[in-house]
């Protein structure tokens, strides 16, 4: 063989020795590409899914947040409704029916809105969520027996007023006391005694059981057909306790109960899961 045809050998050995160098460099470039690609679609992936997270979280915040905000105005609501019943108390003998209804619809409403800030929070959001209800409801029924007796004990004074300026005017003054009269004279002393005991002060022995036995024979001989029943009620009730109901208590447990309930919502909305 020639120069030439050895050379033609020579070129053709190159030539197929090269093919699979070519194709293992291909290979590589291609493996690195698709390596390449996939942490592009990995790191898109996290990151989509990173957002979708967050973007949820967000949601779930602001979820959380409506319902801890709406039931704690609902709370305030049913002690704004109290302490209009209270200041109305001062006014007039009865409960308006416009009141009342908005005190039932108060209290549905913190009902309601008690469900889902229980659904919605945790353990320890129901926790201070429960203790704020119970709270409103117990202050509620204390302002309710409250402006109940206050109301009672200006119906019975003006009564008792009435009673007397009829004896005056019809020349019966300084006689025995009338029902009305005699009933106020005793739930005025009766209170007076358990005021006294508030204070921390002493009583004569037995001078509390005679005044409250002196109510009650008062209070018997009452033509309480002309009084409207919830008065009369009340008066029982303050007759049976020997002393007038007092929201005061169930007033400072729910403003414990709201500051609790603000500061562990305000917490778990700060500090997500």
């Amino acid at each position: 063989m020639d120069l030439q045809g050895v050379g033609a050998v020579a070129a053709a050995v190159v030539a197929a020795a090269s093919i699979p160098i070519s194709t293992l460099v291909g290979r590589w470039q291609m493996r690195g590409a698709v390596q390449a690609a996939e942490a592009t679609y990995k790191a898109a992936v996290d990151a989509a899914k990173n957002q979708a997270l967050a973007a949820h979280a967000q949601w779930r915040r602001g979820v959380q947040r409506d319902a801890y905000a709406a039931f704690l105005l609902a709370a305030h609501q049913v002690r704004n409704v109290c302490d209009r019943i209270a200041l109305d108390a001062n006014t007039t003998p009865i409960l308006s029916s416009d009141l009342q209804a908005e005190l039932h619809s108060a209290r549905s409403a913190l009902q309601s809105t008690y469900a889902i800030a229980v659904l919605e929070g945790s353990d320890s959001v129901r926790e201070a969520a429960t203790a704020l209800k119970v709270a409103t409801l117990d202050f509620a029924n204390a302002m309710q027996r409250t402006e109940a007796e206050h109301r009672a004990m200006g119906y019975l004074a003006s009564r008792a007023e009435e009673e007397q300026r009829s004896e005056f005017r019809n020349g019966m003054a300084g006689g025995p006391l009338g029902p009305w009269t005699r009933a106020n004279r005793a739930f005025l002393a009766l209170t007076g005694v358990a005021a006294t005991l508030r204070a921390g002060e002493e009583i004569p022995d037995g001078l509390r059981e005679e005044i409250s036995q002196e109510f009650q024979s008062a209070f018997d001989i009452l033509p309480i057909e002309e009084a409207p029943r919830d008065l009369i009620r009340a008066l029982q009730n303050i007759a049976h306790n020997q002393e007038l109901s007092s929201a005061a208590a169930p007033g400072m447990a729910f403003a414990t109960a709201d500051q609790r309930f603000v500061a562990v919502a305000k917490f778990e909305l700060e500090n997500p899961i």
